[in-house]
């Protein structure tokens, strides 16, 4: 049985920062898509979530259904609150 520590955790939401370069336009856009129905646009290829550990695991499969280009610069961060 979990405990309310564990539970907490694995329903926490973080905040996630994602940044990318696709060159391929098709490719592009149906990952634009996929990235729309999880969280905020912000620049161009810049997407902001906020996320639970659950929505994160789904959101990497949709990304693999789409085959996120293993040669793709991209950076994906989980944001930490400055003091």
């Amino acid at each position: 049985m979990k405990t309310k520590a564990q539970i907490k955790r694995s329903s926490a939401i973080t905040c996630y920062v994602i940044a990318y370069d696709i060159p391929d336009d098709k490719r592009r856009t149906k990952i634009h898509q996929v990235l729309l129905g999880f969280g905020k646009w912000t620049q161009y290829s810049l997407f902001e979530w906020f996320l639970s550990r659950k929505e994160l695991i789904l959101l990497r499969s949709k990304l693999e259904e789409h085959r996120w280009p293993k040669r793709t610069a991209c950076a994906s961060l989980p944001c930490v609150p400055t003091v």
